[in-house]
């Protein structure tokens, strides 16, 4: 089937954006936050699923804007989990588990969590980077704003 000429520049055009797209993937989840086995797809749908967001706000989640615990926008970037944790898979994974296991008194409590679904949910977290550049869900859109300022730097 052939293209009507009138229709060829705007296929043309997004064909090109299209490629363009394809070549500004957002970043990955730095090697050493990795989750062999971990699907961040799952951990976003469990985070919905146990109701994380009465407490957090959780980018990516709707409906997830809690103020009760921390905000776990750019979860990946903290270099603390829960003082005095180390913000690392395995404690990550330990934490979401068991919270007060880990640190008696906390204000996190048990919630059941799996440790399948723990770990989803850590690379859900982990996806979660600076400037607000989540890797997944793929179609939230930038802040063109900020991405658009030449005065910041590089």
């Amino acid at each position: 089937m052939s293209v009507s000429p009138k229709l060829r520049p705007w296929t043309a055009w997004a064909g090109s954006l299209a490629l363009l797209l394809a070549g500004c993937g957002r970043p990955e989840t730095p090697d050493h936050l990795k989750i062999a086995g971990a699907d961040a797809e799952r951990g976003h749908e469990a985070i919905a699923r146990y109701g994380c967001g009465a407490c957090h706000r959780v980018p990516g989640v709707p409906g997830a804007e809690g103020l009760v615990g921390p905000p776990l926008d750019h979860f990946g970037e903290r270099g603390l989990l829960a003082r005095p944790l180390r913000n690392r898979p395995a404690p990550l994974i330990a934490w979401l588990v068991d919270p007060p296991a880990l640190i008696p008194g906390t204000g996190m409590p048990d919630m059941d969590v799996t440790p399948r679904d723990a770990r989803d949910m850590a690379a859900y977290l982990y996806s979660l980077q600076a400037d607000e550049q989540i890797i997944w869900p793929p179609e939230v859109p930038l802040d063109r704003e900020r991405y658009d300022d030449p005065d910041r730097p590089d």
